[in-house]
């Protein structure tokens, strides 16, 4: 019976550690993989306008129902928003698909709030009111908090995200007046108005989108992914409320955001949270590290530095007439006590020069220099001690 092998359980939990430390710790926006997202998200959401507007048109007038609509219109952003799109391994597309998931959400729950605006009232025709002007105002102060974080994309500040609350609260406190079978869930309206509310639906994620990669959080520490729902929903919710000709504000809107955000990375470079790899990488550093000469072939040489050749240059200067008498002179004694302790007949073919080596580099061209204007010649005949005794005489009188 042949035993099976348990699967290697640390081996799982450090593959899925390291996954999660690539997709959680950095977000690579070079990949282009990363902005499938952004499509994804833009999709869904019209998508969920196209249920809400298909369903009310397929079922008939005395068969409505919000519930239905409802439920349809989430099963289909559900769905669609399930999974991020993915190609390859994208850093951090996790993380910022997060932050894009809850776009459905706040949309559907503005055709909620927008329906339930129309229930409580029996009235079949739309009236003037001062409630009007008091929506559009809000919505207008919607609008100048969304510019104001295009101007401001990284600022930490929440006073825009403020400004979208209290407007809101205005709006719920004193909502438009109410007309009966006009919400977007139970109302079947004609393609004008269909156009109208698929162009919001775009424009919506399409702002919605872009003031997400803008300021994605780096992690998800401290609710980072929080703040940035929170900060990208105010700055575009007021595309689903705003009068028609307004709409052709979210254009400057988003431009003066992307240039904000280019000079942004322009002027802080690594230091901005684009680039979340701050640190160096391992070929620069090793690029950094000195470069050492390999030593030389030559063993007998060694390196000197710069005041100690200065040193030895000075003393060479102060003895260079003295050193060239106590050379000769070591010399012939050298020679002398050779020729005495062996006792054997020095013969040469050629002329022979004595070489030391011993001393300083500086020394050295000074004994070169003697050597060659010293050469012990010896004879083919054996010398005897006298005639050493002589030539050493010479020697020392010279």
């Amino acid at each position: 019976m042949s035993a099976r092998r348990a699967p290697n359980n640390n081996l799982i939990m450090k593959n899925s550690i390291t996954t999660n430390d690539i997709e959680h710790c950095a977000v690579d926006f070079s990949n282009a993989s990363l902005y499938l997202s952004a499509i994804q998200t833009i999709t869904s959401v019209m998508a969920c306008a196209c249920t809400s507007i298909l369903i009310c048109w397929i079922v008939p007038s005395s068969m409505a129902s919000a519930v239905r609509t409802l439920t349809l219109t989430c099963l289909v952003g559900g769905c669609m928003m399930y999974k991020p799109l993915r190609i390859g391994q994208v850093h951090g597309l996790n993380l910022v698909f997060s932050a894009l998931r809850p776009s459905v959400a706040i949309y559907i729950s503005c055709l909620v709030l927008q329906t339930l605006l129309h229930t409580c009232t029996q009235s079949i025709e739309e009236v003037s009111s001062w409630r009007h002007i008091v929506f559009h105002a809000a919505i207008f102060f919607m609008m100048t908090s969304g510019i104001w974080r295009a101007v401001y994309p990284l600022s930490k500040t929440d006073t825009p995200f403020l400004l979208t609350a209290v407007s809101l609260l205005v709006v719920a406190f004193l909502p438009p007046p109410a007309v009966s079978m006009q919400g977007s869930l139970c109302q079947a309206v004609n393609l004008l108005d269909a156009a109208e509310r698929l162009a919001r639906a775009l424009i919506f994620s399409s702002v919605y989108t872009l003031f997400v990669y803008i300021s994605s959080p780096t992690d998800n520490q401290y609710g980072g992914t929080l703040v940035c729902i929170m900060r990208a929903g105010a700055a575009s919710v007021w595309t689903l409320g705003a009068f028609l000709p307004l709409l052709i504000f979210c254009i400057p809107q988003c431009c003066i955001a992307i240039w904000k955000r280019l000079r942004i990375d322009y002027e802080h470079g690594p230091h901005s949270p684009l680039f979340t790899h701050n640190s160096k990488s391992h070929q620069n550093t090793y690029n950094e590290l000195p470069v050492r000469t390999p030593p030389s072939s030559d063993t007998n040489e060694t390196e000197l530095t710069d005041d100690t050749r200065t040193a030895l240059q000075q003393l060479s200067d102060k003895h260079d007439t003295n050193s060239k008498n106590s050379l000769l002179h070591e010399s012939s004694a050298l020679t002398m006590q050779y020729l005495s302790d062996t006792d054997t007949p020095l013969v040469h073919s050629s002329a022979k020069t004595i070489s030391l080596n011993s001393g300083p580099l500086v020394f050295r061209p000074i004994v070169q220099q003697q050597q060659q204007q010293f050469h012990i010649h010896a004879p083919s005949t054996t010398i005897s001690q006298e005639r050493m005794a002589e030539i050493a005489s010479s020697i020392e009188e010279n």
